[in-house]
């Protein structure tokens, strides 16, 4: 390769990784700038460490799979001679292909896919951080016995794994099979034999076997090569076990879905669809099974006998479920329901804290005195005075200052202000970008990007005009207590 050709296929791949990853680029220069301006860099710098750490790895393996793959099919002791379709092109002679740029080809579908399994992995960095942090609630759940946690922080990432291996575990095979059934190493014609339907009926032979006559590929040799075979059912038998997997993992997400009257599980739920699934688990190991024992031996009516005995438990699974809700839990629905839906108020009392709650019975017969008020005296100044409407329409009318500003809610807060606890009323300057000025890639990109400060005050004091008592007010924001003050 001489300098200028470098350099040309240099340039034109910088210029496609510009085009391609342009937006992303601006879009972290200016989540840069951002976190820089507010003074979270550290933040921005961890979570993009975790990016390039998940996305990267991801990615590697990815790459690492799929050449491996794609070198058994391309690297094999029989000639490169791909048998192309007549109806294609014309003739059914087998046409010489060059196996270095079938194998280049292979290597930058390989790398171009590698690199999209390392973007969409480390879009879910978050995740992963969380899931490598996790730490267990000490909450099981009613139905399986796993920790709160697994469904919070595990879950999540398992599922992720799972569809990234199984996507590229099926692009693998796809790539694979295609390979070998082009060089002729898999003779799919012996799997489906074709049928020949005019002998057996004695009218004339069928438009749909003529194109079928057409459009098959015809293999170069009558048998199926024994490598080819046992590469094809190993992908084959990897990309089941995923489905199992998976099929397992959808165990758990009967907790985190609503197919009942409350969320989560429901009685059929537990009763009908947790032991189809298992079966289901089941079925699909021994198709797995099946199918590596096909690329050892070549016997392919197991296969085909587990593949149907799959087909008959997905359409049960699909079938079944429905038909015992209607028949037998709808005529009673209270009565089965009733165990799930005492799980669900447990466990949302459990989220809320609510089950600490302790209740006591007050007989309200002793009267308040004087004593009694000064002995409470920071209740009393907690009382509020203000509701949240009418303040906020009196922060929007005194405090939005510019027309590109708007206050949106008021809230209740409490900080401790010269060593009392004080409850506050006070609401966020929010950007209203529909009222920008110029509405500009540069105004709405870097200029206005956020809101700026808030407008609050205690809940129980009034000015002699009416208006609030303001603790945080104006632009730049201005405080008149040191611990509200706004940096």
């Amino acid at each position: 390769m001489n300098i200028t050709k470098f350099f040309s296929l240099t340039f034109l791949g910088l210029a496609f990784v510009t085009f391609i990853f342009f937006s992303g680029i601006v879009s972290l220069i200016t989540d840069w700038w951002w976190y820089q301006e507010v003074g979270f860099t550290e933040i921005f710098i961890k979570s993009l460490i975790a990016k390039i750490i998940v996305g990267t790895a991801a990615g590697i393996i990815a790459a690492i799979f799929l050449l491996a793959n794609l070198s058994l099919a391309v690297r094999s002791k029989i000639p490169w001679m791909a048998a192309i379709p007549e109806a294609l092109i014309g003739t059914n002679q087998p046409i010489s292909l060059n196996s270095r740029i079938v194998g280049k080809l292979g290597i930058i579908l390989s790398c171009i896919i590698a690199l999209f399994i390392g973007l969409i992995a480390s879009s879910s960095w978050h995740d992963v951080l969380k899931f490598l942090s996790s730490v267990p609630f000490g909450q099981k759940d009613p139905l399986f016995g796993q920790d709160v946690s697994f469904y919070v922080f595990s879950l999540p990432v398992f599922s992720l794994g799972l569809g990234l291996v199984k996507t590229v575990i099926l692009i693998s095979l796809i790539g694979c099979g295609a390979i070998y059934i082009l060089r002729g190493s898999l003779n799919l014609s012996s799997l489906f034999p074709k049928i020949n339907l005019s002998k057996l009926t004695g009218k004339p032979e069928s438009p749909f076997n003529k194109l079928r006559a057409g459009l098959i590929i015809r293999p170069l040799r009558n048998q199926t090569e024994p490598r080819a075979r046992l590469h094809i059912s190993i992908l084959l038998a990897l990309f089941l076990i995923t489905i199992a997997v998976g099929t397992y993992l959808s165990l758990f997400n009967l907790l985190t879905g609503q197919s009942g009257p409350v969320f989560g599980a429901a009685f059929t739920d537990a009763n009908v669809m947790v032991p189809l699934l298992r079966i289901s688990v089941f079925v699909y190991g021994l198709v797995a099974i099946l199918a590596l024992f096909y690329g050892v031996s070549g016997k392919i009516a197991p296969l085909f006998w587990a593949i149907f005995l799959t087909v008959i438990v997905g359409f049960a699974s699909s079938v079944i479920p429905s038909i015992f809700q209607k028949l037998v839990v709808a005529p009673n629905e209270l009565t089965k329901e009733t165990p799930f839906i005492k799980y669900n108020i447990e466990a949302t009392n459990k989220a809320y804290g609510l089950d600490l709650v302790e209740e006591r019975e007050i007989t309200a017969d002793k009267p308040i005195t004087a004593p009694d008020i000064a002995a409470n005296n920071l209740t009393i100044k907690n009382v509020r005075l203000w509701d949240r409407a009418p303040l906020l329409s009196t922060f929007s009318q005194i405090q939005e200052i510019r027309t590109y500003y708007e206050f949106t809610s008021v809230d209740n807060d409490r900080y401790t202000i010269d060593g009392e606890v004080r409850q506050i009323m006070l609401s966020p300057r929010e950007l209203a970008s529909d009222s920008l000025p110029n509405k500009n890639w540069i105004n709405e990109r870097l200029t206005f990007t956020h809101g700026y400060g808030v407008a609050g005050g205690p809940v129980n004091q009034v000015t002699p005009e009416g208006l609030p008592v303001l603790f945080v007010k104006d632009l730049p924001p201005k405080s008149e207590v040191k611990e509200l003050e706004i940096s």
